[in-house]
């Protein structure tokens, strides 16, 4: 999309200047999103886990299941939402999973709503 416009070391410059949200995304991109919008446009859902074996565990770094390997991995989940309209897919909102219990019954984890919440931001947006 940059078409080599923007080095890596740009971006993660960029990147590390602040905590950036969801919501700093959707400023970013609203007015790409209007401008490509469609009756026929879809949000795609994405999670992403990224390994990191050997680091120290955390909210952030911790055990997710990998359903791709059918195994247990330490890393960070992230999920993606692509509005995708007309051949065109622009990223509009994202979350770091994070765990701050260590263990959790069934019932509870069925009760999350900050995994809902995604999906509630980029409806209403």
């Amino acid at each position: 999309m940059v078409e080599g416009d923007v080095s890596h070391d740009q971006l993660t410059r960029f990147l590390s200047e602040q905590d950036y949200t969801s919501k700093d995304l959707w400023l970013q991109v609203k007015s790409t999103v209007r401008m490509v919008e469609h009756e026929d446009a879809v949000l795609i859902v994405d999670d992403t886990i990224q390994e990191k074996a050997w680091t120290d565990e955390s909210q952030l770094m911790c055990w997710h299941y990998d359903h791709c390997n059918g195994r247990n991995i330490k890393g960070i989940n992230l999920l993606n939402v692509l509005y995708h309209s007309n051949g065109t897919s622009v990223p509009v909102a994202f979350e770091l999973v994070r765990k701050p219990l260590r263990y959790r019954h069934y019932a509870q984890a069925a009760d999350d709503a900050g995994r809902l919440s995604i999906f509630a931001r980029c409806c209403v947006s």
